[in-house]
């Protein structure tokens, strides 16, 4: 006896099933009698049927030109649709007798389409009223889903006499025409087709065309059970099923492939855009096949799903079509993917037709790679589970569904290295059946290589889980997902320490600590301890903090001694300060919520919380690394636990004796006792960084402010701890990505511009400004001058783009906070000399020294990639000459090469002389360079106003009286101090005017930079004499000589 093959059973049976089943792509009918619909349009009012010609003229003046979808645009293009339509907004339906006429069709149309339901499961959408005069058309093309649960299209032609525009269907190889002009003169008729049948409207050839198009909806609800003509065919499916699953139960290495697939694909008839892919929008013959799947499979342990699937062949091909030389191009017939913006009506085709009707694809010759691939993979109420998961041709139920022409062509031409090569895409939509012994499985194998969503995975069947508690065949199948998730993690860390690659050889495991959460939530759900515990150990840094509430809510519940290792070990995965609290108080107030919902009292309560406090404290006397978030945590815990925790415990020793907080330290390290570590002396630890001080300050006084601490205790933590921070005090911010140009004054002057590291919080300007300003109100000068210090030395060292990330809003948060406290701008605590010095920075560190205009021509050398060449010491002798403008080089094209790529960012421009030979190599300097350095240092001095106004100018006049002309003076930017020094008030134009700072605007044009000559001498430090006297420069040029320096180096 042959062997059973259960693919061919199923294969052989859903044929024949899909031979049973009624339904067109495309219907056509006629009403013998029906009601004025009382077409009505704003702005022109009730439009008679049938149609005369002036209101055909007057509805065309209220219409717009049809437009189509084209990939992601929407395009008008009369040469591919020439229609006039109208929005459904603007016209109405005024006769209420339209709707049972509606109804008539809509019921005539799902019994021609085989709609699941009849006419109940399907709804129609007013979308638009179209009018086509004499000569229009619509080329070929599919119609967008342009709503959710859209199916198809359904077309109503109003009474208007015309010939042609007919519309011309086809789908799976069979073509229908359907028809409008035959009753058009007084009578009406309707088309309908799915969404996904490619169709083209033909010329009108006399007349006018009016119809009304609607979307049709499937209703939600899912589809009905099988009738009672197919309960043979069910049984006959039924036991194939139940087959099927009873085999998936035994050991794989009992049966074969070909008896015991681990899941089939079957693909369906339509195609269906990602927002569409549910069971309940499935389409004619699909839903119906559907149904008899579904109706075999529920009772047998079977699973559906649905995925949209691409199949892709690359090869050799022949470049025939266009003669086409290199280049990359491709064709494309219907790409849901690209097509899904809602915005109009029509993804048409190039050409007007597909692929299949013109052959415009490239036969491959030889095939080099073929992959199958779950592009998309649904649960059937269109939740996505997963993305990318491959398979191969054997999983498919039908042989060589792909014996047709491609959805779309990647095609490149001849490259003159590579012949010409195309690949080929086939994409499906498809009904997936598994075996529930084999569905986890199936997809914990696709989680290691990150194809799976496991929130939809696992988190749906806790969910699952939740609402059917009594349900054991939900929690056996949630327990075996998780415990061999597990499985395969463990086997997936052993094999990457082992530097193996059994599942991928680039792709990292997608099993994550994310995943983890989703398995310590399952036990949780379930109740099941160990598990909880087996993915708090795995957990490669912890769980994810959303686990935390849930195992609150289910302490709260059950008995704290069993799941009380799994607790502390997941709080001591946790590395992080301010996510260690998040986690405790996240444990702890689900469980009070839980326990207040209960109506209960629990002991589990003040063991979560004994065991939370011994959690921080833990921490504390550990070394990590800390950050804001961390200091905001602290403050946290004090408002928990009482300012008593700021402080350090005195452990008392076994023997009676009461020892002094360091010889009890120095104790409890000889003697193993527990040194329980609190707040401030953490702190104290991490004094060295700043950001999470300064942090734990700001916020220490505010809970002082709102009475968590005790007044007074705040300014003595802030001597203490200043007294420590300020000897190591160092900016941390976060700087702007660096550009990288040349012409960036940093790029010249060699300062860093680092990018931050990303997620990382550091200083604030507001949290300084606060800080300073607290130490003011706790009357601590000393402290508050010697930080302005620092701060005022920082300045001179850090990173110029520093000013506008902390100094200038730090001075701008200083002045408001005077002006919140009503203190005078000019009261000393304002500090005078600390706005003048770090102003003085501002202007000389960022905006800098004006770049003086070069004299000569002189340039600077060039380095020789290769080191040293008798080519590079000609170039680099013409470069420093400073009367030679151009330079020529003749010689062959590699040493041209060599000397183009060392000028490269030098200004030079080149270009190649082709007469004789070699070509010569012709370099002319420019000023290109100083252009673009006088532009960014007069942007820089925009920039420097705008900062200005931002702290506010009248207040700098108050806080800097005397000082204020030349702390903002742009000439002091070459001196070295911000005191000592008379200035100009301000920059001055050559007339003597006075030009404020703020008021330079950037050059927006050529013109701008033509003027850079003229800039006023009272705007720059450095005047050079040709521009204060044009007549001196270069003895008695105007521009530096242009001697031509002619080097001839051809080779005999």
């Amino acid at each position: 006896m042959a062997a059973f093959n259960l693919k061919n059973q199923l294969s052989q049976f859903l044929e024949e099933t899909h031979g049973k089943c009624t339904g067109s792509f495309a219907h056509k009918g006629h009403l013998p009698s029906a009601p004025n619909p009382g077409l009505f349009v704003r702005g022109l009012g009730t439009v008679g049927l049938p149609l005369s010609e002036r209101d055909a003229v007057e509805l065309k003046k209220a219409c717009h030109q049809a437009p189509f979808g084209k990939g992601s645009e929407t395009i008008v293009d009369t040469n591919v649709r020439n229609t006039w339509e109208l929005n459904a907004d603007q016209l109405e339906l005024q006769n209420n007798a339209w709707q049972t006429t509606l109804d008539h069709i809509l019921e005539q149309v799902a019994k021609a389409l085989g709609v699941a339901g009849g006419s109940g499961g399907i709804k129609a959408e007013l979308y638009k009223l179209l009018l086509y005069d004499e000569g229009a058309f619509f080329d070929s093309h599919t119609d967008t889903e342009k709503a959710a649960g859209m199916i198809g299209t359904l077309v109503i032609a109003l009474p208007s006499k015309h010939q042609g525009g007919g519309v011309q269907a086809s789908f799976g190889g069979q073509m229908l025409v359907l028809e409008t002009a035959e009753s058009s003169a007084f009578g009406y008729s309707y088309l309908a087709w799915y969404s996904d049948v490619e169709h083209a409207v033909r010329p009108v050839t006399s007349g006018h065309r009016l119809v009304l198009t609607y979307n049709l909806i499937q209703l939600a609800g899912g589809p009905r059970q099988l009738a009672s003509s197919l309960n043979d065919d069910h049984t006959r499916l039924a036991r194939v099923m139940a087959l099927w699953n009873d085999l998936s139960k035994r050991p794989r290495a009992h049966t074969t492939s070909d008896a015991c697939p681990s899941f089939l694909a079957y693909i369906l008839e339509h195609k269906y855009t990602d927002a569409n892919l549910r069971s309940d929008h499935l389409k004619g013959k699909d839903a119906q096949q559907f149904r008899a799947l579904q109706a075999a499979c529920q009772d047998q342990g079977m699973l559906l799903f649905l995925a949209n699937l691409e199949h892709s062949k690359d090869g050799s091909c022949e470049d025939y079509c266009d003669g086409h030389y290199g280049g990359r191009h491709g064709y494309y017939w219907k790409d849901d993917d690209e097509d899904d913006d809602g915005d109009d009506e029509e993804d048409c085709n190039d050409g007007g037709s597909s692929c299949s009707e013109l052959g415009d694809y490239h036969e491959l010759q030889e095939v080099f790679d073929t992959s199958i691939t779950l592009r998309t993979f649904y649960r059937t109420n269109g939740q996505q589970l997963a993305s990318g998961i491959p398979i191969n041709a054997e999983d498919i139920v039908q042989d060589d569904p792909f014996d047709r022409a491609p959805d779309k062509e990647d095609y490149e031409g001849y490259t003159g290295n590579a012949g010409a090569s195309a690949t080929h895409f086939y994409r499906n939509s498809c009904i997936v059946i598994i075996p529930s012994e084999r569905y986890s499985r199936f997809l914990v194998d696709h989680a290691k290589n990150g194809e799976v969503d496991m929130e939809s995975f696992i988190g749906t069947m806790i969910e699952d889980v939740r609402q059917r508690p009594e349900d054991a065949r939900l929690r056996v199948q949630l327990t075996e997902t998780c415990q061999y998730l597990m499985t395969v993690y463990k086997a997936k860390i052993k094999e990457e320490q082992a530097g193996k690659q059994r599942y991928g050889l680039t792709k990292a495991s997608a099993v994550t600590d994310e995943a983890l959460g989703f398995v310590a939530k399952a036990a949780l759900q379930l109740k099941q301890p160990a598990l909880f515990e087996s993915a708090a150990t795995a957990a490669k840094e912890s769980l994810p903090m959303v686990v935390y509430p849930a195992l609150g809510k289910t302490l709260a519940e059950v008995n704290l001694e069993p799941w009380q290792k799994g607790f502390e070990l997941a709080l001591s995965r946790i590395s992080k300060v301010h996510l260690k609290w998040e986690a405790v108080t996240g444990t702890l107030q689900a469980a009070k919520a839980r326990l207040y919902d209960l109506s209960s009292v629990s002991s589990n309560l003040d063991a979560i919380v004994a065991l939370g406090r011994q959690t921080i404290e833990n921490m504390l006397s550990t070394e990590v690394t800390v950050s804001k978030e961390d200091a905001q945590a602290l403050i946290a815990t004090t408002e928990a636990y009482g300012q008593g925790f700021l402080f350090n415990k005195y452990v008392i020793d076994p023997s009676g004796s009461h020892l002094a907080q360091k010889q009890q330290w120095m104790h409890c390290k000889q003697t193993g006792l527990t040194w329980i570590c609190s707040i401030l002396p953490f702190v104290k630890k991490h004094i060295s960084n700043a950001t999470f001080t300064i942090t734990f300050l700001v916020l220490l006084s505010a809970a002082e402010q709102n009475g968590t601490v005790k007044v007074g205790v705040a300014r003595n933590i802030y001597r203490d701890i200043l007294a420590d921070l300020i000897p190591s005090f160092k900016l941390e911010i976060n700087l702007p990505p660096s550009k990288r140009s040349r012409y960036d004054y940093r790029y010249y002057a060699g300062v860093s511009t680092a990018a931050p590291q990303p997620n990382v919080k550091l200083m604030e300007a507001n949290d300084i400004a606060t800080l300073l300003d607290n130490c003011t109100s706790m009357d601590l000068p000393t402290e508050r001058e010697a930080l302005m210090d620092h701060l005022v030395a920082s300045s001179k060292t850090v990173d110029p783009s520093a000013f506008g990330v902390l100094f200038i809003p730090l001075l701008a948060r200083l002045v408001e906070l005077s002006r919140v406290k009503g203190t005078p701008l000019n009261d000393a605590t304002v500090s005078r000399s600390f706005f003048q010095n770090i102003l003085h920075e501002y202007v000389r560190r960022y905006i800098g020294v004006e770049p003086a205009r070069p004299l000569t021509w002189a340039q600077s050398r060039r380095a020789c990639n290769g080191g040293s060449c008798g080519d590079c010491t000609m170039l680099n002798k013409f470069l420093t000459n400073p009367q030679e403008e151009v330079g020529r080089f003749s010689m062959a094209e590699k040493r041209r090469r060599h000397l183009e790529y060392g000028l490269s960012g030098s200004g030079c421009t080149l270009s190649t002389e082709r007469r004789g030979s070699p070509h010569t190599l012709v370099v002319t300097k420019t000023l290109n360079n100083w252009h673009a350095e006088h532009k960014a240092w007069r942007d820089r001095c925009v920039v420097a106003g705008q900062s200005f106004r931002t702290i506010g100018m009248e207040a700098l006049k108050e806080i800097l009286g005397e000082d204020y002309g030349r702390a903002v003076d742009v000439r002091s930017a070459g001196t070295g101090s911000a005191t000592g020094q008379k200035a100009a008030p301000a920059t001055e134009t050559a007339a003597g005017a006075v030009t404020p700072l703020g008021s330079m605007n950037p050059w927006n044009s050529a013109r701008d930079r033509q003027a850079a000559s003229r800039t006023p001498l009272g705007t720059i430090s450095q005047v050079p004499a040709w521009l204060s006297n044009p007549n001196l420069a270069m003895g008695q040029q105007t521009r530096p000589s242009s001697k031509v320096h002619i080097i001839d180096l051809t080779e005999d």
